[in-house]
């Protein structure tokens, strides 16, 4: 399988990786693994890089999917999750993960990897677009 994830104990955190050629029965199997892994931590954040995925969708399983997603996986996390996406992937693969995303609480999605990780590990850090005009840091 071209996805994994990896429970960062030391420092309290979730990454996942995809590379190439995922289904959603990966997806599935991935996800549930993680749920079933005695290290599991459902306080910790997630980041979740598609940047790399080539989403190989099967006829039928996408409704299965999100059923899975969001009456199981969901709400078992008590975190929140970013999910990082290639501006280079097709506009539906991306508009199909943005949402998604947007149906789970306490998710996010970034086209930076940079600022999904901070704003997984910063509480209370908010995007540039959520100040008021005028407020940023190095405003005038």
């Amino acid at each position: 399988m071209s996805a994994a994830y990896h429970i960062n104990a030391e420092d309290e955190f979730i990454s996942f990786n995809f590379a190439d050629q995922v289904n959603l029965v990966d997806l599935y199997e991935l996800l549930r693994d993680l749920l079933a892994d005695p290290e599991f931590q459902p306080a910790w954040p997630q980041l979740m890089d598609l940047r790399n995925i080539k989403l190989n969708l099967m006829p039928g399983a996408l409704k299965p999917f999100v059923k899975y997603l969001t009456g199981t996986y969901s709400p078992r996390i008590d975190a929140a999750v970013a999910v990082v996406l290639d501006s280079d992937m097709s506009a539906e693969l991306y508009a199909g993960v943005y949402r998604l995303a947007c149906s789970l609480p306490g998710t996010e999605v970034f086209d930076d990897y940079g600022q999904a990780i901070k704003w997984l590990l910063q509480p209370g850090w908010k995007s540039p677009a959520d100040e008021p005009a005028g407020t940023s840091e190095g405003s005038v």
